[in-house]
């Protein structure tokens, strides 16, 4: 931010590997109301493995927000590399688990000119948006994966993107989603939507690059 200086954000890491609460073990949390002066930028975000999540809807309870956790709130976040990061723990009382590099929930989250690679989880491998009105722009999404981490509980697809629910139509404009994957098999929407799975809300698509993805039933964009 002071120095324009891209290089800067591969040696400015936040690493979540060693978390002192097992359940809490996204590497950012941003869920106390925050607006949109709330920016979080210039990081290197790897190592999280999600946090144990009730959701806000009523759905259940579940592990999400491995790299990055946002609820009910309508933070920033721009020019971050977030890779390496996983939700795939899911023990009884578990629903499922999501959103392996950043977790979306209500609110307004803008999320802007980030790399998001090599992040996994059983639904939204590289990104989860549940019931927000969100803007996803100028990302570079890629080699994120939706699989059956966990035998018989359900997944749900999206191996780049999983967007879902919402009032006003989110905003998907000027990505490249590339060479994600969805190899889920248990669950209504597992295996499908190896770059974007779209359900139960409009979404604004415009000029993106979706190419290489691949899934186990129908197309890259479903």
């Amino acid at each position: 931010y002071v120095n324009n200086d891209l290089s800067y954000i591969t040696s400015t890491i936040i690493d979540g590997s060693n978390p002192s609460q097992p359940d809490s073990a996204s590497v950012v949390r941003i869920h106390n109301g925050e607006d949109s002066t709330t920016v979080l930028q210039g990081f290197t975000i790897t190592g999280g493995k999600g946090t144990k999540w009730f959701d806000e809807h009523g759905a259940g309870r579940y592990t999400e927000g491995g790299g990055i956790l946002i609820a009910l709130c309508h933070p920033i976040i721009r020019y971050n590399i977030i890779e390496n990061n996983e939700c795939i723990n899911a023990p009884s009382g578990i629903s499922a688990t999501g959103g392996g590099g950043i977790r979306l929930g209500d609110g307004h989250p803008q999320i802007l000119n980030n790399i998001i690679r090599n992040n996994r989880a059983m639904y939204g491998g590289g990104i989860v948006s549940n019931h927000s009105t969100c803007t996803i722009m100028n990302n570079l999404v890629y080699n994120n994966a939706e699989f059956q981490a966990v035998t018989g509980k359900p997944c749900y697809g999206g191996g780049g993107v999983w967007i879902n629910g919402g009032g006003e139509a989110s905003k998907l404009i000027n990505n490249t989603i590339l060479y994600n994957s969805a190899s889920g098999v248990t669950g209504p929407s597992a295996g499908r939507g190896g770059g974007v799975l779209i359900t139960s809300v409009t979404v604004e698509i415009r000029n993106n690059i979706i190419w290489g993805n691949t899934q186990l039933i129908g197309r890259q964009l479903t």
